[in-house]
């Protein structure tokens, strides 16, 4: 086995009550976020949560069944959980002096939604140095008005994360590359992202809030 190609996994807002909202491709994207868990669990790279707390009386107040991560992708004992309460990973959340402690330079985002919390997370991460890899299939967001849900996920994958930023690379997943003993696969997703026959108009549940999280 080789070196590891990667020093942690971020898994960002993958909560029940947005789960339960049925974002694009549900089944397909907990299934690759799940793989990439199990993978590095087995490869003794680190995992990490970060879970939106939505404050009182919302769907995500802390505590609730609607805050707590999916069980298809649960944190196991001992795993890190983090708490935020802006669209950022890392803003209060000591997230960034986490992944210092644990030495961290290289690592893999996942999670929801693509084009709030997870893309501010994304680039935030950027700026403060990191190395960030962004797997296809393992982001995902609500359809819009502006378009489905899979069109926007593509659309940041695309034109804002991959080549845009010359750290953060867009990588169609493999477990074998994410555990760090194989190179990861070409950029060309092979599910298709841009074949999109999803009904638009229904937005996420979360979206009248995205400005207060910022």
């Amino acid at each position: 086995m080789g070196e590891r190609l990667f020093d942690a996994l971020i898994v960002i807002d993958v909560q029940q009550a947005l789960v339960d909202g049925h974002p694009s491709k549900e089944d397909s994207f907990l299934v690759a976020v799940g793989a990439m868990i199990d993978a590095c669990r087995r490869a003794g790279v680190p995992v990490l949560y970060v879970c939106h707390d939505g404050g009182a009386g919302d769907e995500l107040e802390r505590g609730t069944d609607g805050w707590r991560v999916h069980c298809a992708v649960a944190p196991q004992a001992g795993e890190i959980v983090v708490d935020k309460r802006f669209n950022s990973a890392f803003r209060q959340t000591g997230l960034h002096e986490t992944l210092q402690s644990l030495g961290a330079k290289r690592i893999v985002m996942c999670g929801m939604q693509t084009e709030f919390c997870f893309d501010v997370s994304v680039k935030v991460a950027f700026e403060l140095g990191y190395d960030v890899t962004v797997p296809r299939e393992a982001v995902t967001t609500f359809d819009s008005g502006f378009a489905p849900g899979e069109v926007l996920t593509a659309y940041f994958e695309d034109r804002i994360w991959d080549g845009r930023r010359r750290a953060c690379r867009s990588l169609t997943f493999s477990s074998c590359a994410f555990a760090g003993y194989a190179r990861a696969s070409s950029l060309t997703s092979r599910f298709g992202w841009y074949h999109a026959s999803q009904e638009i108009g229904r937005k996420g549940p979360f979206s009248r809030r995205q400005e207060e999280r910022m």
